[in-house]
């Protein structure tokens, strides 16, 4: 088996699984991925690259020194992968089969090194020409956001700016 050294999107089935330490004290989950499919943004659609015996092995980060847990780690791996949030799943004797999930790669420089890594671990499902989440559009949209960032309460529907349907979303 190579070494994955693309950076893009794939499809990849999860072959081996262990905990490891960091010499802080921070827990990771390594992961292992045989890659399946990459997707092809120009064409808009998965390639077969099974046969390539292409790996990926990551570590993901899922409880700090102080034993705080990592949230959006604990999240990717459980949505993903169906981690149930025991740490026993990760005991080889433990059956637990891992579904074919999808991971986005970027290079990242290390020591004067360059590394491919995964950078976001994903559900099957979905579209991959997207990203993580939506696009922010229009005035109230982006005061709506900028209301919760900064903890402020929300406005109640009778205050919030009326849009028409159809119109570029400023109330005036």
């Amino acid at each position: 088996m190579a070494q994955l050294r693309i950076v893009g999107k794939f499809k990849a089935q999860p072959f081996s699984r262990e905990l490891t330490t960091s010499t802080k004290g921070t827990v990771g989950a390594k992961i292992g991925f045989i890659i399946l499919e990459h997707y092809d943004p120009v064409a808009q659609r998965w390639e077969g690259w099974q046969g390539r015996g292409l790996t990926i092995e990551h570590t993901f980060w899922i409880y700090k020194a102080d034993n705080t847990p990592i949230e959006f780690a604990h999240k990717a791996l459980k949505e993903s992968l169906g981690w149930t949030g025991d740490l026993m799943q990760f005991d080889e004797a433990t059956e637990w089969i891992m579904p074919i999930c999808r991971i986005e790669t970027e290079d990242q420089d290390y020591n004067g090194k360059t590394y491919t890594r995964v950078k976001w671990l994903n559900p099957l499902d979905g579209d991959p020409s997207s990203g993580q989440g939506g696009k922010i559009k229009g005035r109230s949209a982006i005061e709506a956001l900028q209301r919760r960032l900064s903890g402020q309460a929300p406005l109640p529907p009778a205050a919030a700016p009326q849009v028409e349907p159809g119109s570029d979303d400023v109330p005036f």
